[in-house]
C-alpha cells in the first residue's frame, strides 16, 4: 500500500499561482513546480534516473484542462484517439471518489471501489 496527501482546489483568487507536484517514496523523490510544471526542482531517483529536459514547445503544449479537452473535440472530428481515454478519466475519478469516501467515512477505503462504495462516494442523490 501506500501513503499520500492531495491538496487540490480550483477555486483560488484571483488566480492559480503555480501548480507543484511531489512524489516522495522509498527509491526517490521528485519534485515538480512552475504554473505548467515545468521546473524540475528536486530529481532524486534510485538507480540515477535522468531528470526530463522539458523544452520551451512542450512548456507551452501544457494547459491543464484545456489540451484534454482540445484534443477529445480534435478525436470525435476527426475520429482520432483522445489524449486521455476512458480508462484513465474512470481511473482518476475513482481516486477521487475513493478520496472523498476515506473523508466521509473517515477511515481508509481500499481500490479499486466496489459499485456499492462508488455510490456511497457520490453521496446522496436527490429523487
Amino acid at each position: 500500500g501506500g501513503l499520500g496527501v492531495v491538496e487540490a482546489s480550483t477555486s483560488v483568487y484571483p488566480r492559480s499561482l503555480e501548480q507543484c507536484l511531489n512524489l516522495l517514496g522509498e527509491r526517490g523523490t521528485v519534485c515538480l513546480a512552475g504554473r505548467n510544471l515545468e521546473t524540475v526542482r528536486v530529481w532524486e531517483v534510485e538507480g540515477r534516473v535522468p531528470a526530463p529536459r522539458i523544452h520551451a514547445e512542450e512548456e507551452a503544449a501544457f494547459s491543464g484542462h484545456l489540451r484534454v479537452i482540445e484534443g477529445m473535440a480534435q478525436a470525435v472530428r476527426e475520429g482520432g484517439t483522445p489524449p486521455v481515454g476512458g480508462d484513465a478519466a474512470r481511473d482518476a475519478l475513482e481516486l477521487v471518489l475513493a478520496l472523498r469516501m476515506s473523508a466521509m467515512l473517515g477511515k481508509p477505503v481500499n481500490l479499486p471501489l466496489s459499485p456499492e462504495g462508488v455510490g456511497r462516494a457520490q453521496g446522496p442523490t436527490s429523487p
